[in-house]
């Protein structure tokens, strides 16, 4: 009936990741613009960018929404300075389910230098940076950062980047949720809702 096909619920198609699988089947060293839809292949970013490819000059662009289901997932490794520096087009998807652990060394992505991260949302649970731990003339514009993040030691957070260095741009964005300072957490304690550090 017309009542009926009014009031079932949306769908909306999601892809979930298993914590484990990847996919980097749409990767090849000579095109400049790839998209992805899975959690697979955005784990399989994770996994180009830890092998050493930066993405410089190049753009990815989502093209499906992504629950992380709770799983860590970073692309881009600080400690073994692996870079993102292409263009991240969220092409107004969201990525939900994003949970980390470190209260310093994490993020979605942990080391950006000269990168473009837009149209993203962002949604699930953390303990030190949301979005970015490093980033170095970053651009982030139309982002939405909805994360309930608990705070328990010592270190630099921020909802969307913990340490920012150069010159970066930073535009439309929100920030959401909530965040919890456990009484561990020590005086020298950086966070911010937008830059924990700049």
């Amino acid at each position: 009936s017309f009542d009926d096909q009014y009031d079932a619920p949306a769908t909306y198609p999601i892809s979930f990741w298993d914590g484990t699988s990847s996919d980097t089947s749409w990767f090849n060293e000579t095109d400049s613009t790839f998209e992805i839809e899975t959690a697979d292949e955005l784990a399989g970013l994770a996994e180009l960018i830890d092998s050493g490819e930066s993405f410089d000059g190049k753009t990815i662009t989502l093209t499906g929404n992504i629950d992380l289901k709770g799983h860590t997932l970073n692309l881009s490794d600080f400690n073994e300075g692996t870079i993102f520096g292409g263009t991240f087009d969220g092409n107004g998807k969201t990525i939900s389910g994003f949970k980390s652990t470190n209260n310093y060394y994490d993020g979605l992505f942990e080391y950006v230098d000269g990168a473009t991260i837009k149209n993203l949302t962002l949604k699930g649970e953390g303990a030190g940076a949301g979005l970015i731990f490093y980033a170095h003339d970053v651009t982030v514009e139309n982002c939405t950062i909805d994360l309930d993040q608990t705070i328990s030691g010592s270190g630099i957070s921020g909802a969307v980047v913990g340490h920012a260095a150069g010159n970066g741009t930073f535009k439309n964005i929100t920030t959401k949720g909530t965040v919890n300072f456990t009484r561990e957490t020590s005086s020298y304690t950086n966070f911010g809702s937008i830059i924990g550090q700049k």
